[in-house]
């Protein structure tokens, strides 16, 4: 299952709650909504990638997620079931059905933990490889036209 038709759902959901949401950029809801839609799905929840294009490191986003991944949960028993509504449909997958994980402050502060050990090791090994001339990356990104690819992802999710 594709983590875009979750991540806009939870952009939306941020939408019925004034507090604490107009505290935070669009953009950072966006990145919030797109991170923890990627660990709803089991997938890996942040890269050097992610955070090179979306300009938001993994912790940096911590509040955001956590409060996403309440309202996510709040989100059956809300008085407005409009958005809700709208996400079942087969046009944006049914996620509005995928139940909310459960994601502790502990958790989430381990999780940050393990990804920072794991760019440590792989910058480390990227520092020890040289770099062909000519090529097409820059610095252990991926090739531009993927990084445009990742800016029109984002922006769809911050203007649905």
């Amino acid at each position: 299952m594709s983590h875009c038709p979750l991540s806009a759902y939870l952009c939306e959901l941020s939408l019925l709650d004034a507090d604490p949401y107009l505290t935070y950029l669009p953009s950072k809801i966006a990145a919030g909504a797109l991170a923890l839609s990627r660990y709803t799905l089991d997938l890996p929840v942040w890269s050097r990638m992610l955070e090179t294009n979306v300009g938001y490191r993994l912790e940096d986003l911590r509040d955001i997620i956590l409060d996403l991944n309440k309202t996510h949960q709040r989100a059956e028993s809300m008085a407005q079931q409009a958005i809700q509504e709208k996400f079942k449909a087969n046009k944006y997958m049914q996620v509005s059905t995928i139940p909310a994980v459960e994601l502790s402050e502990e958790t989430f502060d381990k999780m940050c933990k393990s990804l920072a050990a794991i760019a440590s090791a792989a910058a480390e090994a990227e520092s020890t490889t040289a770099v062909p001339a000519g090529s097409s990356t820059v610095q252990g990104t991926a090739p531009l036209s993927h990084n445009d690819s990742m800016r029109e992802m984002m922006s769809s999710l911050l203007f649905v």
